[in-house]
């Protein structure tokens, strides 16, 4: 229950966050997905906004992760399992102009993995941070809409409980990030 509390605050958190921007300036609503290694994807709904050079964005990612992990045996064994993250992103525009702008930035996200492959299945909760580095490129002829890229070192640490014992997971490093999205 207090993880859905946390995650009810939150989304009320985006949403307050987008009608002062939509009202400030632009606000855009879209795609945003998230590559790992592997066949880690995720995929999300996404709002960003705009004030000046100043900018955030929000977004609830989803996918399927694999896991392989060395088993004491020496045998390697493979978990799946499903993944949602909501993450929320500070930018700030370094250079800016009429249809383009790079940024740098900050984000930190909280989500959980279902894992399955243990008999049970088992549920954990993760936190990510890291920097990022990306543009957003506007089009002429369209300015609604916009497409945008960004690089990530992302900074993740979790443990995940296996029967009797637990499998610890450090994903520290790049993550590449698309998104297309629409001003309204």
């Amino acid at each position: 229950m207090k993880k859905f509390s946390l995650l009810t605050v939150a989304l009320i958190a985006v949403l307050a966050i987008c009608v002062g921007t939509a009202s400030a300036q632009t606000a855009s609503i879209g795609y945003q997905g998230m590559v790992g290694t592997g066949t880690n994807v995720l995929s999300g709904l996404s709002v960003r906004g705009w004030v000046d050079a100043i900018g955030w964005e929000g977004t609830l990612f989803f996918g399927r992760a694999d896991i392989e992990a060395d088993s004491p045996g020496g045998t390697d064994q493979i978990f799946n399992g499903d993944v949602w993250a909501l993450d929320a992103q500070a930018m700030y525009a370094i250079i800016q102009k009429e249809n383009s702008k790079l940024y740098l930035g900050l984000h930190a996200a909280y989500g959980q993995w279902s894992v399955e492959g243990f008999g049970d299945k088992e549920d954990d909760s993760f936190w990510m941070a890291g920097p990022v580095v990306g543009a957003q490129y506007t089009l002429q002829g369209i300015p609604e809409l916009s497409f945008n890229w960004e690089v990530a070192y992302d900074f993740l640490n979790a443990t995940i409980p296996a029967g009797s014992s637990e499998i610890d997971i450090a994903l520290d490093g790049m993550n590449t990030t698309i998104g297309v999205h629409y001003a309204f």
